[in-house]
């Protein structure tokens, strides 16, 4: 089966103007009507697979029931819209193949974003992820990042087992390509956190404004490709080898995979700097207030006005 056949590329990107986990297109005054309309298709492609959603939840939260602190960490996968997991199981149809024996891959998925997560609050000393207090603020952070740890080594566990259901060819194939896009996430993430190997990320981090300013659009996306681009990529890409596509489907489903990435990761800085912390399920401004690189204020240092840059530059 032809991807360009299938539901997945005839709606126009229902991924691109994705809110993050938690949010509903009302939640968030001033959303255009493209952005509410995109929600609805999301909505609409997450009720398609509402059985699969539930046995995926059911799932993870019972195989962690013997995980270090495993009962802090059911309340994190019982919520969420697990966008990953749809992602996999939207790949796997498009390819030709079924999507309930892609649960594997979704379950991987899900594990190692929600690894992602808990590193990425401790690195933020956030205080909230998903409505509930950030796992490190339950258990300090020398425990929440070892747990991170174990979620990602279970993420290729969980992923393994397809073998069951899968050759074990595929199921190879798809392990290399977690492996890959797990590492490639983690290289975007210190591409933020510490682009400049030269020692002057110490210097700009003092005046997190300045560093978010100095940024450029292309270290922007370098960013953005790695650390979520490649989550969505992952996703699409193990729905595809599940689904035994072709390799002409699997590089059109990787694309659209990071296309989608990079859409959701604009949309998600917006809500940082629009959004409300007690709708968003998270702190509001985390990223503006570390000096993240933002494609809204890349875009103001190039082409705002001298009053704009003044008034930021006040903040």
């Amino acid at each position: 089966m032809s991807v360009s056949a299938t539901p997945l590329t005839n709606s126009k990107a229902p991924f691109d103007e994705l809110a993050p986990d938690g949010v509903r297109r009302e939640m968030v005054p001033g959303w255009s009507g493209g952005a509410r309309r995109t929600l609805c298709a999301f909505e609409q492609i997450a009720n398609r697979y509402a059985a699969h959603l539930a046995t995926c939840r059911e799932s993870l939260v019972r195989d962690l029931s013997d995980a270090p602190w495993g009962r802090q960490l059911a309340g994190y996968f019982e919520r969420g819209k697990m966008i990953r997991p749809i992602l996999v199981w939207l790949a796997a149809d498009a390819a030709g193949g079924k999507a309930e024996e892609a649960l594997p891959a979704a379950e991987a998925m899900e594990l190692l974003h929600v690894a992602a997560l808990i590193h990425d609050d401790i690195i933020d000393r956030a205080d909230e992820r998903r409505g509930l207090p950030a796992l490190h603020r339950s258990i300090g952070e020398s425990a929440a990042l070892v747990v991170g740890d174990y979620l990602i080594l279970r993420s290729f566990d969980v992923l393994a087992r397809a073998v069951t259901n899968e050759s074990s060819v595929r199921v190879l194939k798809a392990v290399r390509a977690l492996s890959r896009f797990a590492q490639e996430c983690c290289r975007g993430q210190l591409r933020e956190i510490a682009p400049y190997p030269d020692g002057r990320f110490e210097e700009l981090a003092q005046n997190g404004a300045r560093r978010t300013l100095c940024a450029s659009e292309q270290q922007y996306f370098s960013i953005v490709r790695g650390k979520t681009a490649s989550q969505f990529a992952a996703a699409v890409t193990l729905g595809a080898v599940s689904g035994n596509a072709s390799d002409g489907d699997l590089r059109a489903l990787r694309t659209f995979g990071v296309n989608a990435g990079i859409a959701f990761q604009i949309r998600d800085d917006e809500l940082d700097l629009i959004g409300d912390s007690a709708v968003l399920g998270k702190p509001a401004g985390t990223s503006m207030g570390a000096g993240r690189p933002m494609l809204p204020f890349i875009y103001l240092a190039k082409h705002g006005s001298p009053d704009a840059l003044a008034a930021f530059a006040a903040m």
